[in-house]
């Protein structure tokens, strides 16, 4: 049976209080700079190995949906994707500082290593975003990580964040999103179906 990310309960407060609060961003930030905690990303990004990826379609929404093993293994990882995309937002609209850069640098350092497999599920969410209640829910906050390790705001991209951009499994995520944006502007299709374009 899929467990639930089991996040450390001092680190997911700060992230569940960093979500719409400029004060809980900053507490996370500070907490993140003074105990440099690499196992609350390993915690958090735990749903998001590639092995848990259910090895058929999600069945159709439904009580039965809701209770399967594939079900919860995939709202688990939407949890995971929802905390990386706060959590890495956060990290890259912070004002630069050398706490920050190093906080960020170890972060980005860990998904690096992991991020083609986190990619693996990003798809798999936008191949069922019809199965899950709100769909343009899954495409926008998967969207939002996208950008948060990849862009800078407050300053150059940095090396993690340009590999991490230049990675294949990165370019084709962004793909798949501009065809499906596009599509959907074109009243061709809409997030609520599974029409992402897939070799």
């Amino acid at each position: 049976m899929a467990q639930a990310p089991r996040l450390p309960s001092r680190t997911f407060k700060l992230l569940e209080e960093a979500q719409g609060s400029v004060q809980g961003e900053q507490a996370l930030l500070d907490y993140l700079s003074s105990e440099h905690d690499i196992d609350f990303m390993k915690e958090m990004l735990r749903p998001l190995d590639p092995s848990l990826i259910p090895s058929g379609p999600l069945p159709p929404v439904g009580i039965r949906a809701l209770r399967s093993a594939e079900y919860k293994k995939a709202q688990n990882a939407l949890k995971a994707l929802e905390n990386s995309a706060t959590f890495f937002k956060i990290l890259s609209l912070a004002p630069p500082s050398e706490s920050v850069t190093a906080s960020t640098n170890m972060c980005l350092t860990i998904l690096i290593d992991i991020w083609p497999g986190i990619t693996e599920w990003i798809l798999y969410c936008f191949m069922h975003a019809h199965r899950f209640m709100n769909p343009a829910t899954v495409v926008g906050m998967c969207a939002v990580l996208l950008i948060g390790v990849t862009n800078n705001p407050s300053g150059p991209r940095g090396v993690l964040r340009e590999e991490l951009a230049l990675m294949t499994c990165t370019i084709d995520i962004l793909f798949i999103l501009l065809g499906g944006l596009i599509a959907k502007r074109e009243n061709t299709s809409s997030y609520g179906r599974a029409t992402f374009p897939v070799s």
